[in-house]
């Protein structure tokens, strides 16, 4: 049963996702009239689909979709993990004066940044909501845990933090982030605003957790194991009004992304190990492990998978929406365009490459999980 669940959780939540994503170019494509030729909800076998008024299932001998007719056909697949828009032109040549080809470049690249906008509008919203019916952490300490480091550090009830080595600190998702930017250091600066005056703490220990949540003893051999500081105290409750709302969704959206860039930055640099990223394997746990602690838990994980969406897609890797962007980004500055068929061909070699990622990432998810 719970794999029956976890399966179902992560199909829902990556397809609509996706889905979503995918919403984004069809959206963008129909608004500079570039001819799409199917919008479909899920992928593989086609189960029902309407062209023109004129209704096909699965058994039908006809395929209208495959037809480039100016009509767009809406079909709804038999695998429920996202969906896809079919653009005339878009991964071939067409003569098709409303070819996605035949448009500016600056048409293109909205039209390609779009998947990676939605998403983004996805997890504001979805942020926002959050924001608005649960508490809103200040970061200001109201009590230590039992025995807090941080205490003994310098750290005091009625500490306003401000700011954690060169991060400034507006939510608690800051302090996630500046704690991430600091793995592999012993203590942290930490300046808090304290009677009015700020003073620095130039030394500050905190607790450490593994990749998991499990608290660090003392003694543990942590070699070749990725930690991270945690927090061993709370934090007052915001007043909840339009001012903080707002606010704080701008806030925590904004360290969410950084935090995406940061841990791609230590990805490339080694501070990281590979070990610790996850496919849909590994996802699909750490999907199910929020959805078993409730709602809120699930719908941040869910805002927070938006935005890995968003950022990994507008890596400027071919394939991907920001290789395309890149190549009708050089095309707007240069106003030299490249080869349909070339850019065609770059993006069928990055196609490869993706899916060979992704097919080591879940092997490694299966053999190393991670949780």
């Amino acid at each position: 049963m719970d794999i029956f669940l976890q399966v179902l959780y992560t199909v829902l939540v990556l397809g609509a996702l996706i889905f979503v994503h995918e919403l984004g170019h069809f959206i963008a494509a129909k608004a500079f009239r570039v001819r799409v030729n199917e919008f479909s909800l899920g992928m593989g076998p086609k189960l029902i689909g309407v062209k023109n008024k004129k209704v096909t299932h699965l058994f039908s001998k006809e395929k209208p979709e495959q037809i480039s007719d100016g009509f767009t056909a809406y079909s709804i697949r038999l695998l429920p993990i996202g969906g896809y828009v079919s653009m005339e032109g878009e991964d071939d040549e067409s003569d098709c004066p409303d070819a996605f080809t035949k448009k500016p470049a600056w048409k293109r690249f909205i039209i390609t940044i779009a998947g990676v906008l939605m998403n983004m509008i996805v997890a504001v919203l979805i942020t926002f909501i959050l924001v608005c019916v649960t508490p809103v952490a200040s970061t200001t300490i109201a009590e230590f845990d039992e025995g807090a480091v941080s205490q003994q550090s310098g750290l005091q009830v009625g500490d306003k933090i401000v700011q954690i080595d060169d991060t400034k600190i507006n939510s608690t998702a800051d302090i996630s982030l500046a704690f991430q930017s600091a793995i592999g250091q012993q203590t942290v600066s930490v300046t808090v605003e304290r009677d009015g005056q700020q003073v620095v703490l130039p030394q500050v220990d905190f607790p450490e957790i593994y990749a998991d949540g499990t608290p660090v003893s003392d003694g543990d051999d942590t070699t070749g194991q990725l930690t991270m500081k945690t927090i061993d105290f709370y934090v007052y409750a915001l007043p909840k009004d339009a001012s903080t709302v707002l606010s704080q969704t701008f806030y925590q959206t904004v360290s969410y992304v950084k935090t995406m860039y940061d841990t791609l930055a230590k990805l490339v640099t080694g501070e990281i190990s590979v070990k610790y990223i996850s496919g849909p394997v590994g996802t699909s746990a750490v999907i199910k492990q929020a959805a078993d602690s409730g709602l809120s838990s699930l719908f941040m994980l869910v805002g927070l998978i938006s935005i890995n969406l968003a950022v990994m897609n507008l890596l400027p890797l071919p394939a991907l929406d920001g290789g395309r962007a890149l190549i009708y980004l050089i095309e707007m500055i240069t106003r030299k365009r490249l080869p349909p068929s070339i850019e065609n061909k770059i993006n069928a070699v990055g196609m490869i490459i993706l899916f060979a990622l992704v097919i080591f990432i879940t092997f490694k998810d299966i053999l190393f999980p991670v949780l």
